[in-house]
């Protein structure tokens, strides 16, 4: 083996450990941003995720696990989030069935409040049958305020809306301080670790794609539930390919190039 099959080969396998590494964690990057409506002050104003702690600290909100929106991550252009609140039920009050709102997108310099909005169909009973639909909005869409915190909005768009994708599948899971079901112990690790953090159960849906934005989007992302409890906002780039699959791509095909011309020499 020859020097120049040394390097490209060893860059592969270097390549390789760091997609191994990457794939451990379920969640991806942490791209939550603060989001303005807690009260400043309490822990700082800020949960373990970078979100503001509207549930712990907002004498206005009901201050409960239940009501608690944690995190949204991005992992190469799959979408996700994290809380206490039971995403495809909803959580029950005086009655009232507090149901998950649309995921909001803006992107940078469109010229519209909100671009799209992921919309989640949740089957309870059996969460394979769980598809979501983007909606792409206009300057003519109306959107629906919460019920309760009406700062929190906007829950879910209204009207003046075009179905741009729809019945793509999605991903929902548990996970608790006393065990796992839906994730996996390697899927839940990295920072923050939602094992072990006293808050009991935790949900997380993922994988809505965002491809579709296009390579280098700059997107604001925004969820509320039906009341507006809380709310969660988040700030990224999109990256459509993982920069780690393209790099192994290409060093794999170096490996091939130097192989070929070894054998054509």
């Amino acid at each position: 083996m020859d020097r120049k099959t040394v390097i490209v080969t060893f860059t592969f396998l270097l390549l390789l450990a760091g997609v191994g590494t990457a794939s451990a964690n379920l969640l991806g990057i942490n791209i939550t941003t603060p989001d303005g409506n807690a009260v400043s002050g309490y822990n700082g104003g800020i949960g373990q995720a970078g979100e503001d702690n509207e549930t712990e600290g907002n004498p206005s909100t009901i201050q409960a696990q239940a009501w608690d929106l944690e995190g949204m991550f991005l992992k190469g252009n799959s979408l996700g989030m994290v809380g206490g609140f039971e995403f495809d039920t909803g959580v029950i009050h005086n009655g009232i069935d507090y149901t998950s709102g649309d995921i909001f997108i803006h992107v940078a310099n469109s010229g519209l409040p909100w671009d799209y909005a992921i919309r989640m169909n949740f089957d309870p009973s059996n969460p394979a049958n769980n598809t979501y639909d983007i909606l792409a909005l206009t300057a003519s869409t109306t959107y629906v305020p919460p019920t309760d915190v009406t700062s929190s909005g906007p829950f879910k768009v209204g009207t003046g809306y075009s179905v741009l994708q729809s019945g793509l599948p999605f991903s929902f899971g548990t996970i608790a301080d006393s065990g796992f079901s839906g994730w996996t112990q390697a899927e839940s690790a990295g920072s923050p670790n939602w094992v072990g953090d006293g808050e009991g159960i935790h949900y997380q849906v993922s994988g809505f794609d965002l491809g579709f934005l296009g390579s280098g989007t700059s997107l604001t992302t925004h969820f509320t539930m039906e009341c507006g409890n809380d709310l969660l906002t988040g700030q990224s780039t999109t990256v459509p390919e993982p920069a780690t699959l393209v790099l192994l791509g290409i060093g794999m095909a170096g490996v091939g190039m130097v192989a070929k011309r070894k054998t054509a020499q």
